[in-house]
């Protein structure tokens, strides 16, 4: 067994060409830099159980981790940041799976769209600070703007059409309370979600 030829002093190389798989070795205590030293390489690691932050402490490189296929969470969980996920590759949609934040993403320089295409909602963008025009530009519907919190006033100011709005759920009073008028604010649209009173 694995723990037999370690106590027999043999090395971690010598224990790896017996055909030793890490797991085996985990399982008796073996360090991850004692492998690493062995010549076990992160996906044979991370195929032994061994977690992505003890690899990190072990000074296996982000490229290592990102080729032993770690998510993205496993990454956030061991402290790398969105700007080193994002030079090692990973993507806008990875990342928001690993619970990234989208002002972390701002930071990490992904655009506005990278981010849309990549799953984050328009409250999320709204807040890492991403403007209402921006989100117009985005394509985010009045609907979704409604449930991030955007007044009618607001998607107003940046060209949400009337039908937008109403589409949107927003209620006759707010339609009102963004300057419309109340003939306006009246009109039966004959669309799915139309203003309610």
């Amino acid at each position: 067994t694995a723990l037999e030829i370690k106590a027999a002093a043999y090395t971690v190389a010598e224990i790896k060409a017996a055909a030793f798989v890490a797991a085996d070795l985990r399982t008796q205590g073996f360090t991850v830099f004692e492998l690493k030293t062995g010549g076990y390489n992160a996906t044979e690691l991370k195929t032994g159980g061994y977690s992505a932050t003890e690899l990190k402490a072990a000074s296996f490189s982000k490229t290592d981790l990102k080729t032993a296929n770690f998510t993205a969470r496993e990454m956030k969980t061991s402290a790398y940041t969105s700007t080193e996920l994002k030079a090692e590759g990973y993507t806008v949609r990875e990342m928001r799976e690993g619970l990234y934040s989208a002002t972390s993403m701002v930071t990490a320089g992904f655009t506005g769209l990278e981010m849309k295409q990549g799953g984050y909602s328009a409250k999320e963008l709204r807040n890492a600070s991403i403007s209402t025009a921006s989100l117009r530009t985005l394509g985010y519907d009045g609907k979704e703007m409604k449930s991030s919190l955007f007044s009618a006033s607001q998607l107003k100011s940046v060209g949400y059409t009337l039908t937008e709005l109403k589409e949107g759920r927003y209620t006759k009073q707010n339609l009102l309370d963004a300057g419309y008028s109340a003939q306006e604010a009246e009109i039966e649209f004959k669309i799915s979600g139309a203003a309610i009173d």
